[in-house]
């Protein structure tokens, strides 16, 4: 049997169907109200003096200079509103003005100021060279010029005739890649080149290195022959080693 609809009943299914598109309409209205004032915002962030950058406040600072850091941001970016800042960049500048520095994090601290929270790389031995001194971390990166906390290190001269920029980078990869174990034992290094690095130990033992490729292998065979207590090891060839003595 066929439903009929009664007399009022197309005009209150008008009527639902006006209000279902007045409630959408305040919905778009509203949306592009919040919008609107999100836009506001943004744009008085973006260019307001209110949030210009005014102060850098460093942590994690010990063998980094804080003062450099704090001082080269500000002659930077004085002035600048927070968010027209790029981070990144001056995360990269820090990095590279700063050779003891890891990692820098930049974030926001408060409406014109900067927290930069840097992590320092870690000196494993001290290297003389050419009569001047430097750190090196376990990648054999250069840290900079030891302070008074650095004297316990491992201390590695390097000899005279080998300030060959190529010798000493050589030696610098070869002594980061070292085993703590081995490395506490070196107490001098010749390096007339680079692919002809010459360590001496603690008990007079002799090693010739050869260059810094495959400096695992050559330090684990290394501290397997110092167990027979030779005078000199050739591990240049870290396959075929040679002892004498």
């Amino acid at each position: 049997m066929a439903e009929h609809t009664g007399p009022g009943e197309p005009a209150n299914l008008t009527g639902r169907i006006l209000e279902r598109r007045r409630r959408r309409w305040r919905r778009w209205l509203i949306a592009a109200g919040v919008l609107t004032v999100l836009l506001a915002l943004a744009a008085v962030a973006w260019f307001s003096p209110l949030l210009r950058l005014e102060q850098v406040r460093v942590m994690g600072a010990d063998r980094a200079d804080a003062q450099a850091v704090e001082h080269a941001i500000l002659d930077g970016y004085a002035g600048t509103p927070l968010p027209r800042l790029p981070l990144s960049r001056i995360a990269q500048d820090v990095l590279d003005a700063q050779p003891a520095v890891d990692r820098a994090e930049i974030a926001y601290a408060g409406p014109r100021a900067l927290r930069v929270t840097l992590r320092e790389k870690v000196p494993v031995a001290l290297i003389e060279s050419g009569g001047s001194e430097f750190l090196v971390d376990e990648h054999g990166s250069s840290l900079g010029e030891p302070g008074e906390e650095d004297q316990e290190l491992p201390r590695i001269g390097i000899a005279s005739g080998s300030e060959d920029g190529e010798a000493v980078a050589a030696v610098v990869r070869i002594v980061g890649a070292l085993p703590q174990e081995l490395r506490e034992r070196v107490t001098g290094i010749a390096a007339p080149a680079p692919d002809r690095v010459e360590l001496t130990l603690d008990d007079g033992t002799v090693v010739h290195w050869g260059g810094a490729e495959d400096g695992e292998l050559k330090a684990e065979v290394t501290l397997m022959l110092l167990e027979r207590e030779p005078e000199t090891i050739d591990v240049s060839r870290p396959e075929t080693p040679v002892t004498t003595g």
